[in-house]
């Protein structure tokens, strides 16, 4: 073999080596304030490659996947908080691009918030303070150490630092670390039984909410 069919032979792997390696999504522009004018999605895992290594499990038949593309709009989102007369009117591109940016669809975060506190407006929230205030935790996210606290539940700045921190914790903690990536799945160790929680209930309310604002 020649020096020359070496080096042609050596090319085209590497071709091939670049070809088959995953490529970066390409940064998403955001006008939402409170968050970068540009921000990089995190990278979709393939699929077979991520069940060989257990990344995620199988979404089951039947069952709400939270992960995926935005299936409801900025206007939509903007159209279920003014219904509720939320005091985070305005968060709609925020919470259409993290969900962008984490991979869920912000039509679950939105049906979380909802459930949770009625968007912020029910007078029982527990995250509604004296002054007329909120905590910005959209779905009563129980305070951990190392956060600031209002009685049980994380206390957070703004909507921006609410509405992030929810989708992390469904991405980091829920899909990526205990593989749970299906409301059904979800429900059951975020608002569990024990804590009195009607688990099957809120799952269907979740699941009534997402079709209705789908048009399913």
């Amino acid at each position: 073999m020649t020096r020359m069919q070496q080096l042609l032979i050596a090319g085209g792997a590497l071709l091939v080596i670049l070809w088959l390696m995953p490529q970066s999504p390409p940064p998403v522009m955001s006008t939402a304030s409170g968050l970068p004018a540009a921000f990089q999605p995190l990278r979709a895992l393939n699929g077979t490659a991520a069940l060989a290594a257990n990344a995620l499990p199988l979404t089951k038949p039947g069952q709400l996947a939270v992960q995926g593309p935005p299936s409801i709009s900025v206007a939509q989102i903007e159209a279920v908080l003014a219904e509720y007369n939320s005091p985070a009117r305005g968060t709609g591109q925020l919470f259409y691009d993290l969900g962008v940016k984490y991979g869920i669809d912000p039509a679950i975060a939105l049906a979380f918030f909802v459930h949770e506190s009625g968007a912020g407006s029910n007078p029982a929230w527990a995250g509604r303070k004296p002054d007329g205030s909120t905590t910005h935790n959209i779905g009563n996210i129980i305070c951990t150490p190392g956060w600031r606290c209002y009685g049980r539940f994380r206390d957070y700045s703004s909507w921006a630092e609410g509405i992030e921190d929810w989708y992390k914790l469904i991405s980091r903690e829920y899909i990526q670390g205990w593989q749970r990536a299906t409301v059904e799945e979800i429900i059951p160790k975020y608002a569990p039984a024990a804590d009195n929680n009607d688990e099957h209930a809120y799952i269907q309310a979740i699941r009534d909410m997402v079709a209705r604002w789908r048009g399913q």
